[in-house]
Parts: C-alpha cells; sequence; structure tokens
C-alpha cells in the first residue's frame, strides 16, 4: 500500500502493536484520508511512521473534523500536519479547542496558530498569557462541555442531511422509474395505434382492389 521500509513498519509495530490486528480496508481508509488532503506518498509514509497510531483513529470522527478546525480555524494546511503529525492524537473538544478558543478570548491568539502551543503542558500554556493556570483550567472546563454538545448537534445536522439527501434519491428513483413504465406503456400504445392505422390502410386497399375487379 505505501512504500515503508522494513524499520520503519518494525517500529510502528513496536509502537502500535494494535496495528496487526486492523483490517487492510481499515488501513486503507486512513491513507485514502491522507491521500484525499494533498499528501504524497511520502509525505503520508513520514506521517504514519511518526503517528502510527493514526490507525486507531475514526476517519470520520476524529481525522477529518480536526483537519477542517485546522484549516478553517487554525490557520493551517497539510504541510502543518506533515510537519506535526501528532496534532491528529490530540483530542479536539479537550485541548485543540479550548486552547485557540482561550487565546482568542483574551484577544492574543496568532495566526497562523502555532502547534507548539497544542503539544506544551498546560502550565507552560498559561505561562504565555497573563492569567493564572486556574484561569485556564477553569475556561476549560467551562467550555468542554459546550464544544461536545456542538460536535454532536453538528453530527446530527450530517445525519439529517445525509438521510435528506438518501430520501430525495428514493423519491427520484421512484420517479425515473414511474416515467419508465408510462413511457413502456405509451410505446405500447403507438405500437397498436400504428397497428391499427395500417389495418385501416389494408382494408382501403382491398376496397380499392375490390371495385376495380367489378
Amino acid at each position: 500500500m505505501l512504500g515503508i521500509p522494513d524499520d520503519g513498519l518494525v517500529k510502528m509495530i513496536v509502537r502500535h502493536p494494535h496495528l496487526l490486528h486492523y483490517s487492510f480496508e481499515g488501513l486503507e481508509e486512513h491513507i485514502n484520508f491522507l491521500a484525499s488532503i494533498g499528501m504524497t506518498e511520502q509525505e503520508m509514509v513520514h506521517t504514519v511512521t511518526r503517528l502510527s497510531q493514526i490507525f486507531s483513529l475514526s476517519v470520520a470522527n476524529s481525522l477529518k473534523p480536526k483537519f477542517i478546525y485546522l484549516t478553517e480555524e487554525l490557520g493551517g494546511n497539510v504541510q502543518t500536519c506533515v510537519k506535526f503529525p501528532a496534532y491528529f492524537s490530540l483530542s479536539l473538544d479537550k485541548r485543540i479547542r479550548p486552547r485557540h478558543t482561550y487565546l482568542q478570548h483574551l484577544d492574543i491568539s496568532p495566526d497562523p496558530f502555532p502547534m507548539r502551543y497544542l503539544s506544551e503542558k498546560d502550565e507552560d500554556f498559561a505561562a504565555r498569557t497573563s492569567r493564572s493556570l486556574r484561569d485556564y483550567i477553569s475556561f476549560k472546563e467551562a467550555m468542554i462541555p459546550i464544544f461536545k454538545l456542538e460536535r454532536e448537534r453538528s453530527k446530527e445536522r450530517d445525519t439529517d442531511g445525509r438521510r435528506t439527501e438518501r430520501q430525495r434519491k428514493r423519491l427520484y428513483d421512484v420517479r425515473m422509474e414511474e416515467q419508465r413504465k408510462l413511457q413502456v406503456k405509451n410505446q405500447g400504445y403507438d405500437k397498436r395505434i400504428v397497428d391499427a392505422r395500417n389495418s385501416i390502410h389494408r382494408v382501403k386497399l382491398l376496397g380499392i382492389s375490390t371495385r376495380r375487379l367489378r
């Protein structure tokens, strides 16, 4: 699937033994995700060898939301992920969003948001601000339930959207099938009409021929 060297595979398995139990389809889903965000094969190899536990994270519920937040809110891009693969291992609701929104709250959030602000301990992060560690912890604990609720509502909207799309597709398929049946039915009518006209024409020709014989 990827040109990962043998020593790289050994390191990945040592760091994350559960790799041996993952299905090929599951591994392929993660590789396809990394390719979809613009990583080259070399960059994918670099990313998965440095963060082998990436295969244990849900693409839909973890990797995609984090990448969207990175690009839309933190000012990052795919190269940010290549340089700092550990970003994907951090909790979006408990680490990434609290630290980013805390600095926004204080109006001191850099753009793009430095990844080192996410990897350091709470004490070191709080020291970057003019507030105390207790102030940051209080802010984080107050915001985590809000972030989780927002994520759940977003999932529900996505689910409702997919359900609505499936309903639209079913209605479309039903309408197309009805149109197909109607076309077949009309074709049958057309054939009977043509046959009737041909029969009338033959009767007329027969009448003309009979008169001539008289």
